[in-house]
């Protein structure tokens, strides 16, 4: 597993059940039946955990709230980590103004180097 907090700890703690109160994973529970995640646990220092959720598609977050509401407005910023898919995706959108900046090269070729570096960043197994 791929550690992504800056201090080493697991995005999603083993005891969850001691870190999330009653009401959250409630809420947990019934956001997973729509296909949400638990994305990530923030833990800072001093101060309540945030257990962020994210959508099927990855593109929505929401916090599970002591009180077991889920708020899809949060005030919180989240760094963006960039799956193959995500990378494929934006690499996709910008080729138009990338081949209307190189002068009209072919967009075939400009496909075509976009599949090879998804296909290089694509994981194993996948």
């Amino acid at each position: 597993m791929v550690l992504e907090n800056r201090k080493g700890d697991k995005p999603i703690p083993d005891n969850l059940n001691k870190v999330l109160n009653n009401l959250q994973l409630l809420a947990l529970q019934k956001a997973e039946g729509f296909g949400w995640k638990l994305k990530f646990v923030r833990r800072p220092l001093f101060q309540e955990v945030v257990p962020v959720i994210t959508d099927p598609s990855g593109d929505k977050i929401g916090i599970l709230e002591r009180n077991g509401e889920i708020n899809m407005h949060p005030d919180t910023r989240i760094r963006q980590s960039y799956s193959p898919i995500h990378l494929h995706r934006s690499i996709v959108a910008i080729l138009p103004a990338i081949a209307d900046i190189a002068g009209a090269v072919r967009t075939d070729e400009i496909y075509g180097a976009a599949a090879t570096v998804y296909a290089a960043a694509r994981p194993v197994g996948r």
